[in-house]
């Protein structure tokens, strides 16, 4: 089961982030994506692609990697391996809206010929609280794992526990005009919204030092690496004075408020950041349009409340506090231990909206 697990991983991140490996182009590997993608193949994969892309490419070449795997007493499973997904018939869904409303029926949540919303509003945040729990990865360290045993390990034990979410990758990267509130770092994504409360401190440190390469090296200014939609509550970024250490949960809200990176930069980098508040003081002043971390007028920004002189729980920053683990893995596990694709004429692969006031970008992938 974990040679076919690790198989099937790896396989679907090849195809959407390194897709020439597997003898397809980047122009079919586009033509796949999910809004909430598990790369474990016991909680059931649901991979959406269209022009029966899956069908007349990607599934032989599933076929042809397994059968050139030769892991140890994989013969066992080499026959039924081959047929580890279950697709839909080619044409049968052609839109998400009409895949969705046909999951969601059952539940009857929805007016007629509605999407409806999954999931629905809930008191209780669907990420939970704190910690890096809607991360951003980038594609390039997706796709960069050969060669490398510690990234791929890295991939495979991030990748394996919990939900990847929202696929991005594709021509993310140049599909735009250059005009819109979506940063460079969030542009070059293969995945977004991943949560990563609770992991491991060492591996949390990794990432970031990964992730965060060219800040730390060359002295550029903080990108961001956290998505807007699903950020938690008491969020915050890593530590100002060391990008690459994660803020230490036991740290007092004041305490983070003063020494680690704010919810706002997390999602947006420095420069982004500025320039959004700049348009919002601009064009709403008085912070008339509101909500749970919009972007706030430059001149409302209140300065930080200085910490207290004597604090026996503070550390000081060059001892490199770290994390500890305050959540488990944020996937929620489907029962049917089936992986699935979903063939469709002109079904799309992802959209997802990133929106603050008083603009909006919407990324669509097909």
């Amino acid at each position: 089961r974990d040679q076919l697990t690790e198989l099937w991983l790896f396989f679907l991140v090849d195809l959407l982030y390194n897709p020439s490996k597997l003898g397809i182009t980047p122009e079919v590997s586009s033509k796949c994506g999910s809004p909430a993608l598990y790369f474990n193949w016991m909680w059931k994969t649901t991979l959406f692609c269209y022009d029966n892309a899956w069908t007349n490419v990607i599934s032989p070449r599933w076929i042809e990697h397994v059968v050139a795997h030769a892991g140890n007493q994989f013969d066992l499973i080499r026959e039924d391996a081959k047929t580890l997904y279950l697709p839909t018939p080619p044409n049968y869904y052609h839109s998400f809206p009409q895949y969705i409303q046909d999951v969601l029926l059952p539940t009857g949540f929805f007016p007629d010929g509605v999407v409806p919303d999954s999931p629905t509003p809930n008191f209780v945040p669907d990420k939970g609280y704190g910690g890096w729990c809607s991360a951003v990865i980038p594609a390039w360290w997706l796709a960069n794992a050969d060669g490398d045993e510690e990234r791929a390990r890295d991939i495979l034990s991030i990748l394996s526990t919990r939900g990847g979410e929202h696929v991005t990758g594709g021509f993310l990267n140049t599909a735009h005009d250059q005009t819109t509130a979506i940063t460079p770092f969030q542009r070059e994504s293969g995945l977004s919204s991943t949560g990563l409360s609770g992991i491991d401190t060492e591996l949390h440190h990794r990432l970031l030092a990964s992730f965060l390469n060219t800040t730390l090296h060359n002295g550029t200014s903080f990108p961001g690496i956290t998505e807007v939609n699903h950020v938690c509550i008491d969020s915050f970024g890593p530590l100002k004075t060391d990008v690459s250490k994660p803020c230490p949960v036991e740290y007092t809200l004041e305490m983070k408020e003063h020494y680690c990176i704010g919810v706002q930069e997390s999602i947006w980098g420095t420069d982004y950041l500025a320039k959004l508040e700049d348009i919002k003081r601009n064009v709403d002043p008085e912070n008339l349009f509101d909500c749970n971390y919009c972007i706030k007028p430059k001149a409302s920004v209140l300065t930080t409340t200085a910490l207290p002189t004597e604090n026996p729980t503070a550390k000081p920053i060059g001892s490199s506090p770290t994390a500890s683990p305050i959540a488990g893995p944020t996937a929620r596990p489907i029962a049917s231990p089936i992986a699935s694709s979903i063939d469709g004429k002109g079904i799309m692969a992802l959209v997802a909206v990133a929106s603050f006031l008083p603009f909006f970008d919407i990324l669509l992938f097909v």
